[in-house]
């Protein structure tokens, strides 16, 4: 019953968030750990493995959450609906399933989405696997579609959690923000970033010479103090690995994350430069403090984190 629901986009997920709880004190990357609610009972084999399977079920409940998009992209293509298709590739800022709607969930008004994305994706899982090729060489060849552009958003998983305390020195008093960070650990995994988006883009050039690529590096992303285990999670993703490091709760944590997160942005904006076709959607200030956790906004900030991918597909006359 739950995973049949899961994938019905018929059924509006306000209806499916009983079914639904996670592990507060279990984060997988920018995702909490999601299973279904032990308080339901499931009768299908399925929901009663994916119990069992405990926070392997993210994985399954993506899986879900993929299928009920992939069913809502086929009824339209069936429908000859005339809305732009476009391809998504990503992490939780384009599907964090259930309790918010993220940037896809407002885009699917204007555009007929194909979504990859999946809630704790790191960005060197998109680039082994690069599965947008075989799923665009079927829209294409097979099922002769025109795709009109590919958002992508890849990296926020690859730098949160205990991997951020490795950027970190250790504090001690005085400290300027940009001063807390291990330049050599920052600095090496900064390229490693840029070498994963530059295998993507190298990647679509080769299916197509013009397609538009979207990016983005999100907003300045929101420490916090401890929030005493609420479901779903709030924190745990940056504010903890910082206290680890002796980083009390407060403005430094917020100006290092700031810092970090600055270079981040700067470095994708020059992607405009460097790879034809691509273009940076700068979210820099645009959450203003509507934050639904440490690294997620909330509905109404994820509707102007859409806006922003909708008025550069608009430029692009892709409408």
């Amino acid at each position: 019953m739950l995973l049949r629901k899961l994938a019905d986009p018929d059924v509006p997920e306000e209806e499916l968030k009983p079914y639904i709880e996670t592990r507060p004190t279990d984060r997988i990357a920018m995702a909490p750990a999601l299973l279904p609610n032990e308080n339901v009972t499931f009768n299908e084999p399925e929901s009663v493995n994916a119990r069992a399977r405990g926070n392997w079920v993210l994985g399954t409940l993506n899986a879900a959450y993929r299928n009920r998009r992939l069913s809502l992209f086929n009824q339209r293509v069936a429908a000859k609906d005339p809305r732009p298709i476009i391809l998504a590739e990503g992490d939780s800022w384009f599907e964090y399933p259930l309790f918010i709607k993220d940037t896809i969930d407002h885009l699917t008004s204007n555009y007929t989405i194909f979504c990859m994305s999946g809630a704790g994706d790191e960005l060197g899982q998109m680039v082994d696997a690069m599965e947008f090729v075989d799923i665009w060489r079927n829209l294409r060849d097979e099922r002769k579609l025109n795709v009109r552009a590919m958002l992508f958003s890849a990296g926020g998983n690859d730098i949160v959690g205990d991997e951020f305390g490795k950027f970190l020195r250790p504090f001690a008093n005085g400290q300027a923000a940009k001063d807390c960070l291990d330049v050599n650990a920052w600095k090496a995994k900064l390229a490693t970033l840029l070498d994963g988006y530059g295998r993507v883009f190298k990647a679509v050039r080769k299916l197509d010479p013009s397609l538009p690529i979207l990016v983005h590096a999100y907003d300045y992303a929101n420490p916090l103090p401890s929030q005493g285990l609420q479901i779903p999670p709030r924190d745990g993703w940056l504010g903890e690995p910082m206290r680890k490091r002796g980083y009390a709760d407060g403005p430094l944590q917020r100006e290092i994350v700031k810092v970090l997160l600055e270079e981040v942005n700067v470095a994708f904006k020059s992607f405009e430069g460097k790879f034809p076709g691509v273009h940076f959607v700068d979210n820099r200030g645009i959450v203003k403090g509507r934050w639904f956790d440490e690294l997620h906004p909330t509905d109404d900030g994820f509707l102007d984190v859409a806006a922003n991918f909708r008025a550069t597909l608009r430029k692009l006359g892709i409408k």
